[in-house]
């Protein structure tokens, strides 16, 4: 119990000494405290208003992948739905956006931006729009926000509206899934086989206007008809033959029955080319101006053939991707802030003025301390 009291007793006289010292250097606790209120009053009535505008959206995605999900897990590659938001979210944070949305706006001048030397306004105008421009989800809700902090809320708005504005536009134009990606390939072929059914058409005309030819016999016609069909045929199989190449192992049993049946077109219209089997003449046997007039003109109608096969392709890839796209839905428009954010004049006050007095008693505590020391040197 004494041992207990005398703890206690020293307890207290540390306590009170303590006070001593802090009521010792009152006078330098106050004058802190004020000096420091009074320069966070200074500096909070310095500081530029800065105004925030934000806007909310809402990502929109499908669920199936329809028959390319099928293809792909034939490989063994998994076609799991990723989570919307994680690609609206990269395509917000890209560098590629921001770029646009510098341009477009001229903010490296309104924004008052000083690149250093060597460096390109537009990268500098692109780190300036990463620390002003902020991008949040809430993954309860399912929703992203986008919010741009500036002294003037105008910009701030016009800021926000461009991010929008070059999302969709960006998401239109970006191959961000398995169907759009296999959509675009199939376009592009079919371009290609446009272009090619024009120049045989510009090259038929040329030839029947030189060689007075205006139609092949009925037997060149049955001929090319068949050889036709099978040409078409063959590239059509090829382009499906690249289009499961692009999901699908080499090794994969669809595609070697695919090659399987390349092959056998291929002595199909070997065959065609050189026999003459009395029903339908070989091209080879035939006379030089008809064989010319043929050999155009089965170039034309293999086109023809194979943009309609293709284009049928394109059209279910093009219902896969209306499935599979990405879309985002505006639940905030962004608004023309009329009421400043920061800075916040009363926390900066407050926060400081409440941080002097911790400082000043820690200074306090320390010069004791020190003085302490410097008497203990002297008597030693």
């Amino acid at each position: 119990m004494t041992e207990e009291k005398i703890i206690g007793r020293e307890d207290e006289i540390d306590l009170y000494e303590l006070y001593l010292r802090i009521k010792k250097r009152k006078k330098f606790i106050l004058s802190f405290f004020l000096i420091t209120t009074l320069l966070s009053i200074i500096i909070s009535l310095i500081l530029p208003k800065q105004y925030k505008s934000e806007a909310t959206i809402m990502p929109i995605s499908s669920s199936s992948l329809g028959e390319l999900s099928q293809l792909a897990s034939l490989a063994g590659i998994s076609t799991s739905k990723a989570d919307p938001s994680m690609k609206i979210l990269a395509v917000l944070n890209s560098a590629l956006i921001r770029e646009m949305v510098v341009i477009e706006l001229n903010l490296v001048e309104k924004l008052e931006i000083k690149p250093g030397k060597n460096i390109n306004p537009i990268y500098a105008g692109v780190r300036h729009l990463e620390k002003i421009v902020n991008i949040k989800q809430d993954k309860k809700l399912g929703t992203i926000t986008i919010d741009c902090v500036v002294k003037d809320p105008l910009l701030a708005k016009e800021i926000v509206e461009k991010y929008l504005e070059k999302l969709k536009i960006i998401l239109s134009e970006k191959a961000l899934t398995l169907a759009k990606a296999n959509r675009v390939f199939l376009e592009e072929e079919l371009n290609k086989v446009k272009k090619e059914i024009d120049i045989q058409k510009s090259l038929l005309a040329k030839f029947q206007k030189r060689e007075r030819i205006l139609e092949p016999t009925e037997q060149i016609k049955g001929s090319l008809s068949l050889y036709a069909e099978l040409v078409a045929k063959k590239m059509t199989t090829e382009v499906e033959i690249r289009q499961l190449e692009s999901i699908l192992s080499p090794d994969n049993p669809t595609i070697k029955s695919k090659r399987e049946l390349l092959e056998n077109i291929k002595r199909e219209l070997k065959k065609l080319e050189t026999v003459n089997d009395g029903a339908m003449m070989g091209f080879s046997e035939a006379p030089s101006a008809i064989k010319g007039y043929s050999d155009i003109l089965m170039k034309l109608k293999t086109s023809e053939e194979l943009y309609k096969n293709i284009y049928m392709l394109y059209e279910k890839a093009r219902l896969e991707e209306l499935k599979d796209d990405l879309f985002v839905e505006v639940i905030d428009y962004p608004k023309i802030p009329d009421i400043k954010f920061k800075p916040k004049r009363s926390f900066i006050v407050v926060t400081s003025a409440l941080s002097s007095i911790f400082i000043a008693i820690f200074i306090v505590f320390f010069r004791e301390y020190l003085e302490n020391i410097s008497s203990r040197t002297k008597t030693q």
